[in-house]
């Protein structure tokens, strides 16, 4: 960059030096342009090389130069370089410096969605006039075209001459699967159920010219111009089945440690698909395996000041001695769960790890693991679904039913000791996965057009198996609203934002439950952004006679008619709440005066289910 400086200033330098300046600056600017350094100023430096580059040598091979040329012009005027790049890690990275819980806000632009199309126009164009020009080819119009390139010179390829020969039906077949290819791609790439097999097609093609005619640089741009035609909802899907797959993982710090908390910040920056857990040990604790030979304290000496500040911590240490002192300064001072003796195998390690999980959860819940998984699996046995229907405001058609777990009577539980339980032991995902699996057992009796309301706890939001194709109400997503209920706290749920997309991606509606109790805040409200939110029945019972419900109902019901955001008014319960509901401008209405939970779907707006507890025909 200084000899092309030296040299516009009037400073004679030799060509031959500049030549080799251009070179280095044009393969730095490549190798930043790849990586997304800089990409703002990096992308233009790119295009004027490969202009360069083609301007000095008119024979351009195969027309590649000038496809690539093309490409890189729409990729300048691109807001390129913001989502994946090391530009984005730079960015993430200064923001979890500050906190590593913060989440930047994903780079979204109309104008990238231009240029993607301007891209896919272009890849469909070439194949359009490629498949003409062969077509007018007597060679692609007679079958054989295939034979004589492989039989040129240029692109000689005596194996495949040996097995075309004697099957020369092959030849002819592979030269009109090129053509159809080439001649579908732009009528019907467009087309979300025939772009797959068509992008497969081009892409298969291309690999062929790479790998029987040597075709690497013209395929490799080809096969790059092809991938804007991915829809954003396969990355996301393959995203998360990777996410399912490896599983969750986590790191964990202790909140004072500055080069903990630069090098999580520096791992975190590039995990693009949010999989990495942080944990803050002063707050949320783990138990804790120490060994007792440490570079600067001993292991008794860490687990004595770790019982002093987390005393609620189970812990044990691992020593290679029978020392009386330390073993008795470890029982004594630091209390350990157990006092590991070297070499301990993994399975020992194991068991110890397991007995000191059980004995936390003993403490935390004061029931031993055992019984806890007892009762659980007893109740994910004995647990029955009932639905309770939910009406339009206007009208008193059957808008949709909630689904509701219930248990034996005998149990003496209800869904949300099961759900306490089952979170105190670890074993949330595990139930929730069942309680819709069991639903799904239900879906098919619902009557037509209707939906279904299914409760979700806001921990479930990190389950990656709720946003894979796998999961049990995945075929039904269409017909399914997910209610995030107020059992826990979205504070704990990284990514909400992101979570919440790509739910919608994968069909379902989102609802906010008892909105106005719990975490069910404005900060929450504007989060997600749902498709429904729900009125605490707290709200609506009593509501006609008190005028600080009427006004809170009021406000909140005219800012989701703004936003588009349906409402439904819970715990109905009485004529009274009915008509102030309405007059609020609630759009759906449940609770038991219109009809009580069931194990039969209502199926109309007058059907009298539950009636004997009270349910009442729905007027209007």
């Amino acid at each position: 960059m200084k000899g092309i400086l030296l040299w516009l200033i009037g400073i004679p330098i030799p060509v031959i030096i500049l030549l080799y300046l251009f070179h280095a600056l044009f393969l730095a600017s490549c190798a930043a342009f790849t990586l997304g350094w800089r990409t703002s100023w990096v992308k233009w430096a790119v295009l004027a090389g490969q202009l360069s580059y083609d301007n000095r040598n008119p024979d351009m091979y195969y027309g590649v130069d000038s496809i690539l040329a093309c490409l890189l012009l729409i990729l300048c005027f691109a807001p390129i370089g913001r989502a994946l790049s090391l530009d984005r890690v730079r960015q993430v990275r200064a923001a979890k410096l500050v906190d590593l819980r913060a989440h930047p806000r994903r780079f979204s632009s109309r104008w990238a969605f231009a240029c993607t199309r301007l891209m896919q126009i272009q890849m469909a164009v070439l194949f359009f006039y490629s498949a003409v020009g062969k077509i007018r080819g007597d060679h692609w119009w007679h079958g054989e075209a295939v034979w004589r390139v492989f039989a040129s010179a240029d692109y000689y390829n005596e194996f495949m001459l040996r097995i075309l020969a004697p099957n020369f039906w092959l030849v002819n077949l592979a030269t009109y699967a090129v053509i159809l290819i080439e001649l579908a791609f732009p009528f019907m790439v467009w087309q979300r159920r025939s772009r797959p097999y068509l992008l497969a097609g081009a892409l298969f093609l291309h690999l062929q010219f790479a790998l029987l005619m040597n075709l690497y640089y013209f395929s490799f741009v080809m096969m790059m111009g092809h991938m804007s035609f991915l829809f954003p909802d396969w990355l996301q899907r393959l995203g998360t089945m990777w996410k399912w797959r490896v599983g969750p993982m986590e790191m964990i710090y202790d909140g004072h440690c500055g080069f903990c908390k630069r090098s999580m910040a520096g791992f975190l920056a590039f995990d693009g698909l949010r999989q990495i857990q942080i944990r803050d040990f002063r707050t949320d604790p783990s138990d804790v395996v120490s060994d007792e030979q440490m570079p600067a304290m001993s292991g008794t000496d860490f687990l004595s000041e770790l019982r002093r500040r987390h005393p609620e911590i189970v812990r044990m240490v691992l020593s290679g001695t029978m020392d009386p002192r330390t073993i008795s300064r470890a029982v004594n001072e630091a209390g350990v769960f157990r006092y590991l003796l070297k070499p301990c195998t993994p399975a020992d390690l194991g068991l110890a790890v397991q007995q000191a999980l059980e004995a936390h959860v003993v403490h935390r819940t004061g029931t031993p693991q055992r019984q806890l998984d007892l009762s659980i699996d007893d109740a994910m046995a004995s647990m029955h679904m009932v639905m309770q229907p939910i009406y339009a405001s206007r009208g008193g058609e059957l808008f949709a039913h909630e689904a509701l777990v219930r248990l034996p009577a005998e149990m003496n539980s209800n869904a949300g000791d099961l759900l306490d339980a089952a979170d105190a032991g670890g074993r949330l995902w595990e139930v929730e996965r069942a309680i819709r699996a069991r639903i799904t057992t239900r879906l098919g009796q619902r009557p037509p057009n209707t939906s279904v309301f299914v409760n979700l706890h806001p921990r479930s939001l990190l389950d990656p198996q709720l946003y894979s194709p796998e999961d049990p109400l995945a075929p039904y997503a269409d017909t399914i609203v997910l209610e995030i209920t107020e059992r826990g706290s979205l504070e704990e749920v990284d990514d909400l934002r992101h979570r919440i997309e790509s739910l919608r991606a994968c069909g379902y509606r989102v609802a906010i439950d008892d909105m106005g109790s719990g975490y069910s805040g404005l900060t929450a409200f504007t989060t997600i952004l749902p498709d429904f939110v729900k009125f605490d029945r707290e709200l609506i019972r009593a509501m006609h006679s008190t005028p600080s419900k009427h006004k809170l109902v009021r406000s909140i019901a005219a800012v989701c008619r703004e936003l588009s955001i349906t409402t439904v008014a819970e715990g109905v319960e009485e004529q009274n709440d009915l008509m102030a509901a309405r007059q609020m401008g609630c759009n759906l209405l449940q609770g038991y005066l219109l009809g009580r939970p069931a194990v039969d779907y209502c199926t109309t707006a007058s059907d009298l289910c539950g009636r004997g507890d009270g349910g009442t025909k729905f007027t209007t």
